[in-house]
């Protein structure tokens, strides 16, 4: 079952899929910033990636906009944010964590996990968010994040440039 996944270590949840960091393609050095980005606030309202999810929510924006304004000189600035706002979207980020197999590694309370939480698109794309802050976080890494996560956008059938077309 999902939850045999998880294992209690010392009051801390540890990840037991060691395939998810190549999946994301970063290693983690700090690997309690990864549990952090994978674990929901139904395990604890003190250590959960909402504050990651926060920030990765504003540096997926500022990476796809960036790529977007570079990939499409020629657009208007109404076209540029129509394509932006397909690409950061719950859906979208639904699919990236799918083509990651997130679902596999959420850190999610008996509740949310009987509830089907492990698959529920808002928390996977919340999650997706979450990661790209923890790897920020510990990188201050910007054109590596940038590369990580357009990467991202390449795995799935489509690339980030015929998703948007």
């Amino acid at each position: 079952s999902s939850l045999s996944r998880r294992v209690l270590i010392k009051g801390q949840l540890k990840v037991s899929d060691p395939r998810l960091q190549s999946r994301i393609g970063y290693q983690f050095k700090q690997y309690e910033l990864l549990q952090l980005a994978l674990t929901h606030r139904s395990v604890s309202h003190k250590y959960n990636y909402e504050r990651l999810e926060f920030l990765g929510d504003a540096l997926l924006g500022m990476i796809i906009a960036n790529y977007l304004y570079h990939a499409y000189p020629h657009e208007n600035e109404g076209r540029l944010t129509r394509m932006r706002a397909t690409l950061v979207r719950q859906e979208a980020l639904g699919k990236i964590a799918n083509d990651l197999k997130l679902s596999q590694s959420l850190i999610l309370s008996t509740g949310e996990l009987k509830s089907g939480g492990h698959h529920r698109e808002s928390i996977l794309a919340d999650t997706v968010e979450a990661i790209i802050g923890a790897i920020y976080t510990e990188t201050r890494d910007l054109p590596l994040l940038e590369s990580i996560v357009l990467k991202w956008y390449e795995i799935g059938r489509a690339s980030c440039r015929e998703r948007v077309s």
